[in-house]
């Protein structure tokens, strides 16, 4: 099979699970608000099926920005950090401690911030090779590329959460 036509296969697949998923929850829509259900009823009254089709895109676009919001912004704490300490290390230039001391106060140590504990760890983790970089117990241009590297993957990360199959529940299930 070549590339193209698994690509198509692919698409094809998602397109179904797709309907399918929308097939699923609007009939349940419809029977949790109207007690009934079946593919003739759905055909006779498709107005209804489109309110509970719209009905259940709002729920879902609702709950997914925030979700998404949260960690979008996550990512961005994580990425504006990496490039900041990677300004220090290509100038060959110590990082400040009272940074790496702000860094720990503002965002890992602060419970007011939204962050799940994957993140907070990652910016411990950072906070301490910075000291390791001050310190030149690690190699400038290593520090550099674990930055730039981490900061690649936080950006990737975030073009993720752009995509539309992340607005279905199916879908982000099988990513």
């Amino acid at each position: 099979m070549r590339y193209s036509e698994r690509s198509l296969s692919k698409f094809t697949k998602h397109v179904i699970i797709y309907f399918i998923e929308i097939l699923f929850f609007t009939s349940l829509i419809r029977y949790i608000i109207e007690g009934k259900i079946g593919i003739s009823v759905l055909i006779q009254d498709a107005r209804e099926y489109v309110f509970a089709f719209t009905l259940y895109q709002l729920i879902l676009i609702g709950v997914f920005k925030i979700k998404d919001s949260i960690e979008i912004d996550a990512l961005n704490a994580l990425k504006n950090q990496y490039d900041k300490y990677q300004l220090y290390a290509e100038f060959k230039q110590p990082i400040p401690q009272s940074s790496i001391d702000e860094l720990r106060a503002k965002l890992i140590n602060n419970p007011k911030v939204i962050l799940k504990n994957k993140y907070r760890t990652q910016l411990e983790n950072l906070a301490h090779y910075c000291e390791m970089y001050n310190e030149n117990k690690v190699d400038p241009n290593l520090f550099r590329l674990h930055l730039k590297q981490e900061a690649r993957e936080c950006d990737s990360l975030q073009k993720i959460y752009a995509f539309h199959w992340m607005n279905s529940l199916f879908l982000r299930g099988l990513k």
